[in-house]
């Protein structure tokens, strides 16, 4: 759509991908998630598709989980991008002096949130199914943000109208949308969850929101 797009990698160190997350791993784990679809949020039901694999691949594929999903300081993820958007704005030839914006989607959906509370330059920030930051983040949250989530996605969606009623609280603009009969992912186009038309609909409210707030 004409941005410079800025991806930073969370799963490396000093420039160099963790072992649990190297290119073979993450393949692994994505064929098992695609696979196994109802168990990634069920410990018990993951437990036992883990448990159906070769012992080393369950092993392999349970250190990764285990890292992104608790064992990783989710801290540094945030400093990472509030790195990321002052590269972009103060560093990057082609976006130095430019507005930013962040959307990020999954864990990449509550980072965005999350940048917006650390970075008060951030000028627009999208959510797509990511979980909302604690409470008293939000007084630090300077940008508009818009927010797409699934409605067959309960485990962050019930949460939606709780931090829309608290945005509104504190005097931010938050706007959400969701889609009834999409899951969580529903913009992957990889993934079972993919659904077309909520899909689009997202994107292009996306590029308007960003078209509007972006324009310095």
């Amino acid at each position: 759509a004409g941005y410079v797009a800025l991806s930073p990698d969370l799963y490396a160190k000093e420039g160099k991908r963790l072992e649990a997350f190297s290119d073979a791993r993450m393949q692994a784990l994505i064929d098992f998630r695609d696979s196994n679809a109802q168990a990634m949020f069920d410990a018990e039901k993951r437990k036992q598709a883990l448990s159906n694999l070769p012992e080393l691949q369950g092993q392999q594929i349970s250190e990764t989980l285990g890292l992104m999903f608790g064992g990783l300081d989710r801290a540094d993820f945030v400093e990472t991008v509030v790195a990321a958007a002052s590269f972009l704005r103060d560093e990057n030839a082609e976006s130095k002096g430019r507005p930013v914006g962040s959307v990020g989607y999954c864990l990449g959906g509550a980072l965005s949130a999350q940048l917006a509370c650390h970075d008060p330059q951030l000028k627009a920030a999208v959510i797509y199914y990511g979980g909302a930051p604690a409470d008293y983040e939000l007084d630090n949250i300077q940008c508009p943000v818009v927010g797409f989530y699934g409605g067959l996605d309960r485990r962050i969606t019930d949460s939606v109208p709780v931090f829309a009623e608290t945005m509104l609280q504190k005097g931010k603009t938050f706007e959400s949308h969701i889609y009834e009969n999409a899951e969580h992912a529903f913009f992957n186009d990889g993934r079972p969850s993919y659904h077309l038309e909520a899909s689009r609909d997202a994107f292009a409210k996306t590029l308007n929101f960003f078209n509007d707030v972006l324009k310095g």
